[in-house]
């Protein structure tokens, strides 16, 4: 309407001096039955004076408790829910807020306390909200100067037990903070972490450095620096299990060498036996071990390494090797050889084969030189023996001669005899008669 019309004007200043615009003694509550038009500025309260500035505010609320009903007065099926905004606590030293009220609950759904960071919440184009920030670049836009953070808080109101979680962001990291278990950080990306660092696909798998991952978990680097590392810092020495394989039957474990395609397989035998494989891509099975202990290997076995102290030592000229009557004292006392573990002793702690085998090495070595020693003895005696014999053919052969000799001289003796015999019968006649 337009304020040319007296009527019309006066209306107005009737409604302007109940609304304590102008002043004007009576106070009786106007009712303007048309349309009213205010065509410059407006100011409602009881503090509005002539002649205040208005600075560029068209309508002014001037006055304490301030507040703008919305009252729906609607019938039938209509919505008829009344809400007010809301300036300030009404009681002395409340809060400065500017909220908006729900009436007929009698509480606050929307809260703006004063003094707050300039573009608190800021609605841009689009849509786009922006938390302490007029430049949101997503659809909700955090700034902070330090740790930009959200809260999630379960408060009991609904019978559940109080919880707190935060999700934030600094330079360092981004993290979820667990707030009611000592503010512990269960989940954080360091700043500066690689595309795909962390992937969950469609069907739960998970992969590191992996976008489209093909297995439960799936790690993938391309730099030369994949590792899987579990580490146990327990200030508790104890034994642990660190890696637990769990199958409805058998299982493997496959290592390839992508360069050639060759492949090596450790496998737990899908059948009753459940004997332990190593298989090969190129020659198959390679080596089995089944649960009574027993162990087959395709091939032989070497032992070596810095800590393998090969018995040559055996063989130096300092070595004291113990007299055999010591060892047989040992034995006598043990029922074992000296520094070989007894029965007993395997079955308490087991074998060490290496050490066993290097243990038998020293022995055979041992053995080696009592033999060579007593072939050594064999051959002394041999010499003295062959020495004795020739010594005792010469002498054979010496009473050979000595006895052939005697037998010459015996015959020579004989023919003596028989000559002297003869010389005795030829003289024997002639001396007869010349004694008759």
């Amino acid at each position: 309407m337009s304020l040319t019309n007296p009527f019309k004007l006066q209306s107005l200043l009737t409604c302007a001096a109940a609304l304590g615009v102008l002043s004007f003694e009576a106070r009786a509550d106007q009712v303007v039955l048309d349309d009213l038009l205010a065509r410059s500025r407006l100011c409602v309260g009881n503090n509005c004076a002539d002649g205040m500035n208005f600075g560029h505010d068209t309508l002014v609320l001037q006055t304490s408790n301030i507040g703008l009903l919305f009252s729906d007065t609607s019938v039938n099926t209509f919505p008829t829910a009344d809400w007010r905004l809301v300036a300030n606590d009404r009681m002395d030293g409340g809060e400065g807020y500017f909220a908006l009220e729900d009436v007929e609950l009698s509480h606050h759904v929307f809260v703006v306390e004063d003094s707050i960071p300039e573009n608190s919440l800021y609605v841009a184009a689009g849509g786009r909200v922006g938390l302490k920030t007029s430049n949101p670049d997503t659809e909700l836009h955090l700034v902070d100067g330090d740790t930009a953070t959200i809260r999630l808080e379960q408060d009991g109101s609904s019978g559940f037990s109080p919880y707190a979680w935060d999700v934030a962001a600094n330079e360092v990291n981004f993290f979820v903070r667990d707030v009611s278990n000592s503010a512990s950080k269960p989940f954080r990306i360091r700043a500066g972490a690689t595309d795909d660092s962390l992937v969950i696909g469609s069907e739960g798998d998970i992969g590191i450095g992996e976008s489209r991952p093909d297995a439960s978990l799936h790690i993938r680097r391309v730099d030369g620096t994949s590792q899987l590392l579990i580490q146990e810092e327990s200030g508790t020495r104890a034994a642990r299990e660190l890696i637990r394989f769990e199958n409805n039957g058998g299982s493997w474990i496959t290592f390839v060498d992508t360069s050639n395609d060759r492949e090596w397989y450790f496998t737990h035998e899908n059948n009753p036996q459940g004997r332990f494989f190593i298989n090969h891509s190129d020659g198959g099975l390679q080596m089995a071990l089944t649960r009574g202990g027993d162990l087959s290997v395709l091939g032989t076995i070497t032992a070596g390494g810095t800590q393998l102290n090969v018995p040559d030592y055996v063989f130096d000229d300092d070595y004291a090797l113990r007299p055999l009557s010591e060892v047989q004292a040992f034995i006598d006392a043990n029922s074992h050889l000296p520094e070989v573990p007894s029965a007993a002793e395997i079955t308490a702690g087991g074998l060490d084969m290496t050490n066993m085998q290097m243990t038998l090495l020293k022995k055979v070595e041992e053995l080696t030189l009592y033999t060579l020693g007593q072939e050594a003895r064999l051959i002394e005696q041999q010499t003295l023996i062959e020495a004795e014999r020739s010594e005792n053919l010469a002498l054979q052969d010496s009473l050979a001669a000595q006895r052939g000799e005697t037998e010459a001289l015996r015959e020579q003796v004989q023919q003596l005899t028989v000559l002297v015999s003869r010389l005795s019968d030829a003289v024997s006649p002639t001396k007869n008669a010349s004694e008759n």
